[in-house]
């Protein structure tokens, strides 16, 4: 397996690849994934699709799979004289002259990406309705015809008993009644969502005909967002009109699934391209927009006013090190503390021209990769400066990624250490390197 992980990520830095890959190889059978895939992908972009999911297939990572039809459907009302009406949710108005077509084309869709998946020699399945993983009641609304539907209930297992035996579940966006009797037409993005709330997968990857969320509408100008930290961002994006129409309805969605779950700070939504999921899934940077709701980091508190036994036991457990004796009495030390103890950075406020110094940053293990780092690091202000021991892993990878500088040197403990600023000018960048140079190892 190792030798078909460094085959196949062939253009990836292995440092991340693998360690990535370990991290998803962790999860239950099904719970790898959850990936949507817009219909006018699969009008496009089909072979790309079933080529990036035969790389996952070998990988022995197994996606849940849900589609749409997008303009498919509409070309086929379109053809019949039926015009394409939207309800107050942007979903299509489904009636009973709608609805046959929408049953056509589900299945015509489904069947179009299990065989482009089957002719990689890739174990895959489709499932239908009758295996009732949709479960749907009427909306009762005037502005909805009568076979839109609102999710009560998702049934993962037949998803999750396929995905088991390595075979990659496809599944269209049709709901069911509890009773099996009537069938409605649900919005792919809508089922994803739900999916990802009832089978907590470790991603969730929406695949879109452009590369992820554009900062702004006009797609011809349009540039790539590469990562939405919605707590930060999601109200200013709304209110300037840089999020509209399916792009702000995949937004709302990935919004509302990260809500919805228990563990929803430490996950994310990708919003990619075909072609793209292995940069995607395999590197810090990714090729697409990475969705996700923000770390809440608790107001700095002076290192004298909290339980020191804490903070050094979570330090020394991630760092592997022992603290030096006086750490906790030399030198005025505040705390960033994420709320629930999953990470924190021990922070010298005014060490050079009142530039805090980030001293210590611990990620607890689990939850390295999510984004933590990146908001302690933020939510210390517009200037900070850190340094850590230089090694060409994935921490340095994101650290690089995230600051406006770095410098490498030789500590007075002769080790090699690379230093990382944000926000500071070349001067206050000297002076920073100049005390990061002089400052003794916090470990012994």
């Amino acid at each position: 397996m190792i030798d078909n992980v460094v085959d196949l990520l062939g253009r990836i830095k292995h440092e991340e690849a693998f360690y990535y890959w370990s991290l998803f190889r962790q999860a239950q059978p099904g719970r790898f994934a959850v990936l949507k895939i817009g219909g006018e992908c699969l009008e496009n972009d089909l072979e790309s699709i079933a080529n990036d999911l035969a790389f996952l297939s070998k990988l022995g990572l197994i996606p849940i799979v849900v589609h749409g039809w997008g303009k498919t459907l509409t070309k086929r009302l379109e053809a019949k004289g039926i015009a394409t009406v939207f309800t107050p949710e942007e979903d299509r108005y489904t009636d009973e002259e709608v609805f046959p077509h929408v049953l056509e084309v589900a299945s015509e869709t489904r069947q179009r990406l299990v065989k482009a998946i089957a002719s990689k020699g890739t174990p895959v399945a489709g499932v239908e309705y009758e295996a009732k993983v949709i479960i749907t009641k009427d909306k009762q609304d005037s502005g909805y015809g009568a076979h839109n539907g609102e999710i009560v209930l998702i049934n993962p297992q037949p998803l999750l008993q396929l995905a088991s035996q390595a075979m990659i579940p496809v599944l269209s966006p049709i709901g069911v009644s509890a009773g099996g009797v009537k069938l409605f037409n649900i919005n792919g993005d809508t089922v994803g969502a739900k999916l990802v709330e009832a089978i907590d997968p470790v991603k969730y990857l929406l695949l879109t005909s452009t590369h992820g969320i554009l900062d702004n509408p006009d797609v011809a100008i349009g540039r790539t967002i590469d990562e939405i930290v919605l707590r930060r961002d999601f109200e200013r994006l709304v209110e300037q009109g840089i999020v509209t129409q399916g792009a702000l309805k995949k937004v709302i969605e990935a919004k509302r699934s990260l809500e919805m779950r228990i563990n929803g700070d430490d996950k994310s939504v990708q919003i990619t391209k075909p072609g793209d999921i292995p940069f995607e899934l395999f590197t810090h940077k990714g090729k697409g927009t990475l969705v996700r709701l923000g770390y809440v980091i608790n107001e700095p508190i002076s290192l004298a006013n909290v339980n020191q036994r804490v903070i050094k036991d979570i330090t020394e457990r991630n760092f592997g090190q022992k603290l030096v004796d006086d750490y906790f009495v030399n030198g005025q030390k505040f705390v960033y503390l994420e709320r629930h103890a999953k990470g924190l950075g021990i922070v010298m406020l005014n060490a050079v021209d009142g530039i805090p110094y980030l001293d210590i940053l611990v990620t607890d293990n689990g939850y390295r990769g999510n984004g933590l780092a990146t908001d302690i690091i933020h939510r210390i202000g517009p200037k900070v400066f850190w340094r850590t021991k230089f090694s060409r892993d994935a921490t340095e990878i994101l650290y690089r990624k995230i600051a406006d500088g770095s410098q490498k040197f030789i500590g007075v403990d002769g080790e090699l250490y690379a230093g990382y600023w944000i926000g500071l000018t070349f001067g206050e960048a000297e002076k920073a390197v100049n005390y990061m140079q002089k400052k003794p190892s916090n470990f012994k």
